[in-house]
């Protein structure tokens, strides 16, 4: 019986530990509203502090305005009816500062 119960609270523990990882707050996570988007792969996220953020997507290549790239509004335009006005977790791994 006791191995039964410890083989019980093993496969709980396993099943519980890791949705417990995700709900504890981390540096590297930045959560807050869409307020605009720069292009295709850039957004800026206002913070809870009421900050503005702004946040490159990792491994989107879209076209850029700079140089007239084709198809950059189109994309700018695609994104923004995806995200502008929603809230977003992002989780950052790398930043530029």
């Amino acid at each position: 019986m006791p191995r039964l119960l410890l083989l019980l609270i093993a496969i709980l523990l396993l099943l519980v530990l890791p949705t417990l990882a995700l709900a504890v707050p981390s540096k590297n996570v930045l959560i807050g509203k869409v307020v605009r988007v720069i292009n295709g792969d850039t957004i800026v996220l206002e913070t809870a502090g009421e900050t503005e953020e702004r946040i490159r997507l990792y491994g989107i290549d879209a076209p850029e305005q700079e140089g007239a790239q084709p198809f950059w509004k189109a994309s700018k335009d695609q994104l923004s009816k995806l995200v502008v006005g929603k809230t977003v977790t992002e989780s950052i791994r790398k930043s530029n500062i």
